[in-house]
């Protein structure tokens, strides 16, 4: 089979099973011959998950020393917490250690789901993290540390070499109170420039932050001479994982905030906002977008993004309104892109004809034909409760449609399907390798 495929169809065949991020359908193409384990092993090994047990952060070191030839294919690794209540022993500063000196060609590190009651992971971490001299991207997803103060000394020890940064659900949560329904992440205040500076500063192009992240050290760390933020092209700013009992932006934080925006709008080229459903807490950071005058600072901006969070949480109301509600708000001379996706709940066939009819959509059509977009991509993420029968289409036939001005002029796009970000690492990651 492998002699008559063609290399081309190889190639393509390889990389949509590796788009859709599946180990065991990777593993199974790299079966299929010499060949196609010669091209598939490259992102088989790309990225990897060392989980916290010292077992398996010694299992990569012996697995690597052995076949030295891998070391170079692995550009990412994923640290993840998963032993802390099977009774395995935590990794060792020396392990971590020996691990990060091995891994010579890592570029992207994640650090998920860990939980610092017992104190452990400021050391191993930071031995890890210390030796990875070429590391450029860094995210840290639903880590709890023992103490807002540990944050910042943390951070600090990272390379100058980051130049994407990704912080979601990061710190340390307030002690349990019976009144509250969660457990919001505490605050430590302004943070002294002694942890917030690391040596050089960091010249960040890609920043992620959620509405947990919005608190005043977070902001006045970002502020400090640990940061420069000339170069900054991309900013996301995503829902808090329903951590945040918050209703409103503080004052002192909001004053933060626009100092962070009014720096960074010379070179900002890129907005991305994350929706968590309507109306929850977790949205802090629209209640400020929409609340100030930030919008019309971005005086660069190209390229705005409004996309949920995970499925569901866009309906088409909320997510017009909220569209129309912006594009007003924004300096329209640089404005050339704009990506607007919607989750369709499909219940009934009847639900077609309601979505392509909302009186949302003219005035989403007026503000689009006032504005200087040349793309206007819609995509439409279809939940189809109804049959086996793909909607797909007809969908995109409405939507067209409600959008009789953008479609003349030909700036619009609509897609019925799923669209790609990477703003969904709870639903859709690597399986460990």
């Amino acid at each position: 089979m492998s002699q008559s495929t063609p290399l081309e169809l190889v190639y393509q065949i390889i990389d949509i099973v590796a788009k859709e991020r599946s180990l065991p359908a990777l593993n199974t193409c790299s079966l299929v011959s010499r060949a196609w384990c010669h091209y598939t092993r490259p992102y088989v090994f790309q990225h990897i998950t060392i989980s916290n047990p010292n077992s398996s952060c010694k299992h990569w070191t012996r697995r690597l020393k052995s076949a030295p030839h891998l070391i170079p294919l692995i550009t990412s690794v994923a640290l993840v917490d998963k032993g802390k209540h099977s009774g395995h022993p935590s990794w060792s500063v020396d392990a971590a250690r020996e691990s990060a000196q091995t891994l010579t060609h890592v570029r992207s590190l994640s650090i998920r789901d860990f939980d610092d009651a017992s104190g452990d992971f400021v050391g191993h971490h930071c031995a890890f993290i210390s030796n990875l001299r070429n590391l450029q991207s860094l995210s840290l997803h639903r880590v709890e540390l023992e103490t807002a103060e540990q944050l910042f000394p943390f951070l600090s020890i990272i390379p100058s070499t980051i130049s994407s940064l990704s912080l979601r659900n990061v710190g340390s949560h307030i002690p349990y109170d019976e009144y509250w329904e969660v457990q919001p992440i505490s605050d430590a205040g302004a943070i002294p420039l002694c942890l917030a500076s690391s040596g050089y500063p960091w010249r960040l192009r890609n920043l992620t932050l959620s509405s947990t992240e919005v608190r005043q050290d977070m902001f006045s760390w970002l502020l400090s001479p640990a940061f420069d933020l000339s170069c900054l092209h991309s900013l996301a700013l995503v829902a808090g994982f329903q951590d945040d009992t918050r209703l409103h932006v503080d004052q002192s934080i909001s004053a933060l905030m626009d100092q962070f925006m009014t720096t960074v709008a010379p070179t900002l080229r890129n907005l991305t906002l994350a929706i968590r459903g309507e109306g929850t807490s977790d949205n802090l950071h629209i209640d400020y977008i929409k609340f100030t005058s930030v919008l019309s600072k971005l005086t660069s901006l190209g390229k705005l993004i409004l996309v949920s969070e995970h499925r569901r949480g866009l309906d088409p109301w909320h997510a017009l309104s909220l569209c129309n509600q912006l594009l007003p708000r924004l300096h329209q001379p640089t404005l050339k892109e704009l990506v607007l996706v919607i989750d369709l709940d499909l219940r009934s066939t009847a639900d077609i004809q309601s979505f392509g009819t909302l009186p949302e959509w003219a005035s989403l059509d007026i503000n689009l034909e006032s504005s200087t977009f040349r793309d206007v991509l819609i995509v439409v993420e279809v939940s189809n409760n109804v049959s086996a029968n793909n909607y797909n289409e007809e969908v995109e036939v409405w939507v067209r449609r409600a959008l009789p001005r953008a479609h003349s002029r030909r700036i619009l796009q609509v897609q019925a399907k799923e669209y790609p970000h990477d703003l969904k690492p709870l639903y859709h990651e690597w399986v460990d390798n």
